[in-house]
C-alpha cells in the first residue's frame, strides 16, 4: 500500500509542470547529472521524455544565453568570485581579443570540452559579437548533446528495470557512476587533443602564413 501511494505521488509529480521548470534550473547549473537523473525517472514512467527532452533543452540554451548577456553587459567580476567556475580574467580577455573572428569554431570546441564554455560566452558578450552568428550552432550542438544524455539516460534505465526491486536501485546507481566516469574521460581526452587555445594558435599561424 505504501509503495502504491508513494509510486502514485511520483506519478503525479511528474504531471506536474514545475517539476519540468525545476530540471531546466538544475541543467542550467549541472547539465549531465541532471538530465541522466530526469531520464532514468523518464523510463519508469514518473516523467515525460518528450518534456524531459524539452525541458533540458531550454536549460542548456538559456544558460548559454546568460552567460552570453552577463559579458555583453559587462558586468561579471561577481562571477569571478565563485570557484567552482574557475573563470581567469586574463583567459577572458585573451578569448575576447581573437573571438570576433573565430567565435563560431572556438564556441563549438568550448561547449563539447564543456571546461571553457563559460569563460567563452562571456568573452563572445564583451567582444560584442552578435548572436545570430553563433547561436543557430550552438542550438544545434545543445539539441544534439542534450538529445544523447537522455537516450543513454533512457536505454540504460529500461534495461536495469529489469532487474529485482532491490538491485534495481543498486544496479542504477553505479551505472549513473559508471556513464558519469566515462563521460567524464571522453571528455578529457576530447579536450586534450582539441582546446580552444590550440585553435587559436593554429589559426594565427594560418593568418601570419
Amino acid at each position: 500500500m505504501n509503495g502504491n501511494l508513494m509510486q502514485q505521488l511520483l506519478v503525479g509529480l511528474g504531471a506536474n509542470p514545475w517539476i519540468y521548470i525545476l530540471l531546466a534550473l538544475l541543467v542550467m547549473i549541472e547539465g549531465p547529472i541532471s538530465i541522466l537523473i530526469a531520464a532514468t525517472a523518464a523510463s519508469s514512467g514518473f516523467l515525460n521524455p518528450l518534456s524531459v527532452f524539452a525541458a533540458a533543452s531550454i536549460g542548456n540554451l538559456l544558460g548559454d544565453t546568460l552567460w552570453y548577456l552577463l559579458g555583453r553587459s559587462g558586468k561579471f567580476e561577481w562571477a569571478l568570485k565563485l570557484k567552482f567556475l574557475k573563470l581567469d580574467l586574463a583567459r577572458i580577455d585573451f578569448l575576447r581579443q581573437s573571438i570576433s573572428e573565430h567565435a563560431v569554431k572556438i564556441l563549438l570546441i568550448a561547449k563539447l570540452t564543456n571546461g571553457m564554455i563559460v569563460p567563452t560566452l562571456i568573452a563572445t558578450g564583451l567582444a560584442r559579437v552578435p548572436m545570430r552568428r553563433w547561436f543557430p550552432f550552438i542550438f544545434v550542438a545543445n539539441i544534439f548533446t542534450t538529445g544523447a544524455f537522455v537516450a543513454l539516460g533512457f536505454y540504460v534505465a529500461v534495461n536495469i528495470n529489469r532487474f529485482d526491486h532491490w538491485l534495481r536501485f543498486v544496479v542504477m546507481g553505479a551505472s549513473l557512476v559508471f556513464i558519469i566516469l566515462i563521460g567524464y574521460w571522453v571528455q578529457r581526452s576530447f579536450s586534450r587533443r582539441f582546446t580552444v587555445e590550440k585553435l587559436l594558435m593554429e589559426e594565427s599561424k594560418t593568418t601570419s602564413g
